[in-house]
Order: structure tokens, then sequence, then C-alpha cells
């Protein structure tokens, strides 16, 4: 999700920079961090939105200079924007997240395919009809190391599904990865956690504002209301063993190490903020949590961002450098 903000306040960031104004400011809604209710809060027309004043605060900064997004594979968002604002979860509840989401209403793959059309259907049937019907069984059965055992078709599915290299739907294949690559390379990113989604939107309104409001949503907000909640997968179908987790977060790794970096360069989040955030992913991925380094390379996903991001030759100009980028650039 693209956010383009004017800011006169910030003069300052223009004294290295020839291309500064007017100043642009870009949210990133990586999907299922809760990127919809941010989208509500700041006055758009997105699913589930309320037409009323609890959902979305118009006397703010942030939805004052919103105007475009950069989510999944829709880029539409300038190439010298001053701030990138990503909207981040927990890696492993995302991925749970992601999994559940992809699949229909009532498990109505037929109505699917009618809607949303063959190609769309196929993406998915490939992970869900041919091999997994819940992220237990993709754990279990796709991700547990069979020794001496060639990989299966399933098995690699379930791999590549995970770590975004392969599609079977958007919600994983558009990852953290995904959406860091596509952003030109040294821009300055912010952050707001779908776990502290009022602690982080003040931050940001605290640097918009030139630190003139630390409290910009009220002493008394303490939440920002949740909308496109996945109200259709049963609930048992939402959890995953000790196991399960252990596997998923392994196969997570480099998606993690990409999270804990987004986190730790979000010049909005203090120290403290961020180790709170690993400590909290720790709870279910302590060892990648920990760790700096995974038993796999990260995916080059240079092919990926040239197919699915949108660039053209004006379009790939990283305004920081002056050079021509396309992936692998914050890592």
């Amino acid at each position: 999700t693209c956010i383009v903000v004017l800011l006169p306040v910030l003069d300052f960031f223009c004294s290295s920079r020839s291309s500064c104004k007017p100043f642009r400011f870009t949210f990133i809604a990586v999907g299922k961090s809760a990127g919809y209710a941010i989208a509500c809060a700041l006055g758009w027309d997105s699913p589930g939105c309320k037409r009323n004043n609890d959902t979305r605060y118009d006397d703010l900064l942030l939805p004052k200079y919103t105007t475009k997004w950069f989510h999944a594979g829709l880029y539409d968002c300038f190439e010298d924007s001053a701030y990138y604002m990503f909207i981040v979860r927990n890696p492993l509840d995302r991925a749970i997240s992601a999994f559940n989401y992809e699949k229909p209403l009532d498990n109505d793959w037929e109505r699917m395919k009618r809607k949303h059309g063959k190609e769309y259907y196929h993406y998915r049937k490939e992970l869900y009809l041919d091999c997994f019907d819940t992220i237990e069984q993709l754990a279990q059965d796709g991700l547990a190391k069979q020794n001496g055992k060639d990989r299966t078709l399933c098995e690699h599915r379930a791999e590549t599904a995970i770590d975004g290299s392969g599609r079977f739907g958007n919600q994983l294949f558009f990852n953290f990865q995904w959406h860091l690559e596509a952003v030109p390379k040294g821009a300055r990113i912010m952050t707001i956690r779908t776990e502290h989604l009022v602690e982080d939107w003040n931050s940001a309104e605290y640097i918009v504002g030139d630190g003139k409001n630390k409290e910009a949503l009220g002493k008394n907000q303490t939440f920002i209301p949740h909308t496109n909640v996945n109200t259709y997968t049963a609930e048992k179908n939402k959890e995953v063993s000790d196991e399960s987790s252990v596997l998923l977060c392994e196969r997570l790794c480099n998606e993690i190490q990409v999270y804990k970096h987004i986190l730790k360069v979000s010049i909005n989040l203090s120290e403290d903020q961020v180790q709170q955030s690993i400590d909290e992913l720790a709870v279910s991925c302590p060892i990648e949590a920990e760790s700096t380094s995974c038993n796999t390379p990260l995916p080059d996903i240079t092919d990926k961002l040239f197919a699915k991001r949108g660039y053209d030759e004006g379009a790939r100009l990283d305004s920081f450098t002056g050079e021509i980028v396309v992936g692998r650039s914050h890592m």
C-alpha cells in the first residue's frame, strides 16, 4: 500500500537530496498484516471499512497526505518517496493466516473458479486441492524431513509456498522479502506492527509532524479496529501443533530474517520496541528469532520482481544512487 505524503515539515531531509520536493510518503501493506485496518483508518474504501468516525482519523497527518499504495503486485508509487512505511506481522502468524485466507468460502472451489477465473483457481488448486487441506497437514506431510527419500511434488510445493518462491496464491507469494526488495535501495523505512498498531501509528505521526504529537490517536485510544478478518476458516484449522510450528519456522527462516531487518532499520521504532517484537517472535520461533543466518540461501527474486512489480525503464531508476536497481538491494 503506497502512501504519498507532502511533508513541508521535513525540510532537513532534503539537505542530501536534490529530488526531495514535493515530499512523498509510501505505505507498504504486506498481506495478512492488518493492512486493511490501516487503510480503513486512513479513510480508504477498503474491504470491511465502516463509514463512521470510529474507524478513520481524517484529522491526522497520515490520512491527510495519503493518496497511493503498494500491495502485492500493485506498485504505483514514486521511486523517490521520502519514507516507506511497512505494515508487518509475526511471520509465523502471517503465514498461517495467509494459507487459510486463500481457500474459498465454504470450500466452494467451483464458485471460486467462476468468480475469479481459471488462472486464479489453478494457482490455488495445486497447493490446496492437490496436496494439503490445512496448514497442519502442509507442515507434517510437506515439510517434515524424509531421510533418504526424494522430495515429492507436493513436498516441493509446500517448501516453495512457505518461503514465497512458488506461487499458489498471492498472500504467501508477495511476502516481506518481495515488498522490501521492490522498494528503492537506501529507502528510509518506518513500520507499523500488527501487534502494536496504535503505538506505531503514533510514532509515525510523531515523525511526520516534526515531533509535535506523541499521542496523535488520543490518550485513551488503545486499538485500531481490524477489518477483512477471516471468519470462515474453522478455528481448529488456524492452529498448528508445536512440532508443526518448528517445521514452519525453519522454512520461514529467511523471511524471519527479512522481518527482523525491517524492524531494525525502522526509524520510528526504538531498540526496545524492536527487541519486544523479536521476543514475541521467539515464543513461537525461538531458533530463528535468535539466529542471523539460515540453512538455505535467501531466494533470488530478480525474475519475480521483473515479472510482477510493474517495472519500466524509468520506474527502475533508483533516485538515491542514480542506478538502475532490480532486487536484492537491502539485505
